[in-house]
């Protein structure tokens, strides 16, 4: 029988402004569908960032006490859609 993993890794997003320090939007949403997962875990989550020129890199980490895993996705600024789906496979049981 598998393990459920609960999930409690830390989830970050960052996004990286390019240029000098300005006032590129802060506020960004994480929706993950689901709260228990099964070991290994698929995670599937989507983050939303509002669009301004400065936004140029989102990044999501997953933290834990026994792992560590990030994605990066490369953004166009005030041309980039809202919404970015990101998934982490094979998550490990969580504390």
């Amino acid at each position: 029988m598998s393990d459920v993993i609960r999930w409690t890794a830390l989830i970050t997003a960052i996004v990286t402004l390019t240029g000098i320090t300005g006032s590129a939007k802060d506020n960004i949403e994480i929706r993950l569908s689901g709260r228990y997962f099964s070991a290994p875990a698929t995670v599937q989550m989507i983050v939303a960032v509002e669009p301004d020129p400065q936004n140029r890199t989102l990044r999501v980490e997953a933290n834990g006490s026994n792992m560590y895993t990030a994605s990066e996705v490369e953004l166009a600024g005030d041309r980039e859609q809202r919404l970015h789906t990101i998934q982490f496979k094979d998550l490990p049981v969580g504390k």
